[in-house]
């Protein structure tokens, strides 16, 4: 008998059901694989959101300097469209000094006798740096020297020349100090002849930049780069032109918010795109969608095709649909039926318009409610540091230590005993977003709880931030009503008091942005996400498959070696019966053949 065949065909049934809950295990398998992509979807549109959600976008500025041979400029959020004239006098110039030319840059700098010398550098009004040399040294040498002792305010080279068709050697020192408060001055120790030696020159004279702003005084500054003239807007000096001035125009930067807007757009074609295909339904059941019929997948789809139509409370004069700036979807019956379509044209004259309308028509522009609260703190250091500094809108790091800069904690913060700060708001706010600017990146608050007083008067933890190094911190989280914010601080870097310069506390507004934002992250959460939900119970029901193999495995296996051993014992009986069987009739040849009578 062919026993494998016979326990296969036995153990066919427990196989069945094996094979039954595979498939099921397939299914989950290429449900999660689903989710796995509208995850990856909804984490594009989440980014391409966030490029969107804030102010900075849809105020951007271009600076256009008439002649760009003289100056480049750039122009940050917000500044004033304002005209400027710019007269550049002087070019801020690093002072670079080198020796006569020498035959070989081995051999020895001292001569007359002389074993030892000092050469001291100094570098603008820093302290003199000495650098020995002795009898030996060389050209080599004193470079090494320099740039071993004296390497943080200079660079020391030796330099090849050759003008004579034979090599010819010279020390260059760089300042590493732009403008006139990096002049190099060497001097010797006045016996040793070797400053007559090197007999140094100026290839770059030290030179501070000088020019004129819209006519006025002559303003000098050490480098090229200049940031702190006109508010907003920095400008790189590249050429003087003394009686010739320039024009900085300040004009409005649609281009980038607008480039944003399309990847938005192409981001939640994408995703809807993906939920259509993943929920249609084919009555043959052939191309019928992996989650058809999933609820969460309907919801996501819903949502996010809702969302373009929600209206939104707007100022009068203002953009009260997405159609009003240009985003619209594809009319039925043509190729872009349903998907996102962004008019560039005419969302730019809108941008260019009345960027305020489209910021709050997608929910960007926020209101600062801390700014008429009152604050009360743990402590404050003598000085200029009132607590109420932190909420009077300005988070300017350069003031802070001056009226108006902010708060400083007298002690320094521990878990054991908290610098704290608490903003009693003038009503009930409904908020979804504090950000906190700390005026120095060395002491910034490194260890800290934010809370907020519910409208039952009881304290609730918002979030907790631990080893934090950013000099700017924005906490967002779900819509909470709150009538206090309080802030304890239980370390910072630098094991120094805790600053702040500014603590926003932002009101929650609605709109596209806003709202689509506020979704698409919570569906993404880590924690509690409606994705992170099912991807979770998907695979714990898929353990539990995996499981219920294995157990059936193992019963179907059992059951194949009880199978076996029954079919071993039978051969082994009908094995002993031939035996037997042989060894009688071996028996019954044997027998005397019957005699008869006579």
């Amino acid at each position: 008998m062919n026993t494998d065949d016979l326990i296969t065909k036995l153990t066919a049934l427990e196989q069945k059901r094996i094979d039954s809950v595979k498939a099921q295990k397939d299914k989950l398998q290429a449900k999660r694989d689903a989710w796995g992509k509208v995850q990856d979807a909804l984490s594009d549109l989440r980014l391409k959101l966030d490029s969107l959600r804030f102010q900075g976008p849809y105020y951007a500025r271009t600076a256009t300097v008439s002649d760009s041979t003289v100056a480049d400029a750039t122009a940050g959020s917000s500044t004033p469209m304002i005209p400027h004239t710019l007269e550049v006098l002087t070019l801020a110039q690093t002072h670079i000094t080198n020796s006569q030319l020498f035959n070989s840059a081995n051999s020895p700098l001292l001569s007359g006798g002389a074993t030892s010398a000092t050469l001291n550098i100094q570098v603008g009004a820093g302290a003199a740096i000495p650098i020995s040399v002795g009898a030996n040294d060389t050209l080599y040498s004193l470079r090494d020297a320099i740039n071993k002792n004296a390497g943080s305010v200079v660079t020391a080279e030796v330099v090849s020349v050759n003008t004579t068709g034979t090599p010819q050697y010279k020390l260059v020192l760089t300042s590493k100090t732009q403008g006139t408060a990096g002049k190099i001055t060497l001097t010797d120790d006045g016996s040793s002849g070797l400053l007559a030696t090197l007999s140094m020159s100026d290839l770059t004279p030290a030179q501070d930049a000088t020019f004129k702003v819209d006519g006025s005084a002559v303003i000098t500054r050490s480098t090229n780069v200049i940031t702190d003239v006109i508010p907003g807007v920095t400008f790189t000096l590249k050429k003087a032109n003394p009686g010739t001035p320039v024009t900085i125009t300040i004009g409005q930067d649609t281009d980038a918010v607008v480039k944003a807007i399309q990847d938005w757009a192409s981001s939640m074609n994408n995703a809807l795109s993906l939920l259509k295909d993943l929920t249609k339904y084919d009555k043959t059941g052939v191309n019928t969608g992996v989650l058809n019929g999933d609820s969460l997948a309907r919801s996501l789809q819903t949502t996010l095709r809702s969302s373009l139509s929600t209206l939104v409370s707007v100022q009068p004069g203002d953009p009260a649909s997405l159609a009003e700036v240009g985003i619209t979807t594809g009319q039925y019956g043509t190729a872009d039926f349903g998907k996102v379509l962004v008019n560039a044209d005419k969302l730019k004259a809108q941008l260019l318009s009345n960027p305020d309308g489209v910021a709050r028509l997608f929910g960007v522009l926020r209101t600062n409610v801390a700014l008429s609260g009152s604050v009360t703190v743990s402590s404050t250091a003598s000085g200029t540091y009132s607590p109420q500094d932190i909420i009077n809108g300005d988070s300017d790091p350069s003031r802070f230590g001056s009226q108006g800069g902010g708060w400083q904690s007298a002690n320094v913060p521990s878990a054991g005993s908290p610098e704290s700060v608490q903003i009693d708001l003038a009503q009930t706010e409904t908020i979804d977003q504090i950000r906190l600017y700390m005026p120095d990146a060395n002491t910034t608050l490194q260890n800290f709880t934010v809370s907020y007083l519910d409208i039952n008067n009881n304290w609730q933890t918002l979030q907790t931030v631990t080893n934090n190094t950013a000099m700017f911190k924005q906490l967002d989280f779900n819509p909470v009503q709150a009538k206090a914010i309080k802030l304890d601080v239980t370390a910072t870097l630098g094991n120094s008091p805790a600053k702040l310069s500014e603590l926003e506390v932002n009101r929650y507004t609605s709109g596209l942005v806003a709202n689509q934002y506020s979704f698409v992250n919570q569906s993404l959460r880590s924690s509690d996400g409606y994705i992170t939900t099912v991807e979770d119970n998907l695979d714990k029901q898929s353990k539990a498959l995996d499981d219920k193999i294995a157990q059936l495995t193992d019963t179907m296996n059992a059951h194949a070696d009880k199978l076996r051993a029954q079919f071993v014992a039978m051969e082994q009986n009908i094995a002993n019966l031939r035996a037997q069987g042989a060894s009688l009739l071996g028996m019954l040849g044997q027998a005397p053949s019957g005699s008869s009578g006579g």
